[in-house]
């Protein structure tokens, strides 16, 4: 098997995978854990990639990278070439930035900073009119704590 073969066949074993444990997440129910363990090892078992199946499989990646390029032109590239702007210029806003949580020696982070242009004095247009996160630059509020105690996904696992 070459390199090529062996790279494919596990990401389609990871992806398949993703998908039987999703079901189960989705459906508890009706798909057991132990069910989707029962079809995860018999996946990695019993599955096997013939030349013809890796030259398909190959086909649909290219085709799912333009796909990915072309919804994604003109906001974001591939190689993320936007630049931030610099401390001076850049809105001092907190972002929900998906629940981002990071903990240092001074303290917890909640959140990222804006990384869009100011507009005004302080804020970007977007958070100069809707700032719900308050500022990156000052204390996280109680409120914003519990925000984030109640819909990040990474709290329990960071603090």
């Amino acid at each position: 098997m070459t390199l090529l073969e062996d790279i494919t066949r596990q990401y389609c074993i990871d992806y398949l995978k993703n998908t039987i444990y999703y079901i189960h997440m989705k459906y508890p129910t009706k798909f057991a854990k132990s069910d989707a363990i029962k079809y995860i090892k018999l996946l990695e078992t019993n599955i096997t990639i013939t030349e013809s199946d890796n030259n398909v499989l190959i086909n649909l990646a290219n085709k799912k990278i333009e796909k990915r390029k072309s919804r994604n032109m003109g906001t974001y590239s591939l190689n993320n070439d936007i630049e931030t702007p610099n401390n001076e210029t850049r809105c001092i806003s907190r972002i929900w930035a998906n629940g981002k949580i990071q903990k240092t020696k001074d303290g917890v982070i909640f959140g990222d900073r804006c990384s869009r242009k100011r507009q005004t004095d302080k804020y970007c247009f977007q958070h100069n009119a809707n700032n719900p996160h308050g500022d990156w630059n000052t204390a996280s509020t109680s409120d914003l704590i519990k925000n984030y105690k109640t819909n990040s996904k990474i709290y329990s696992q960071i603090l």
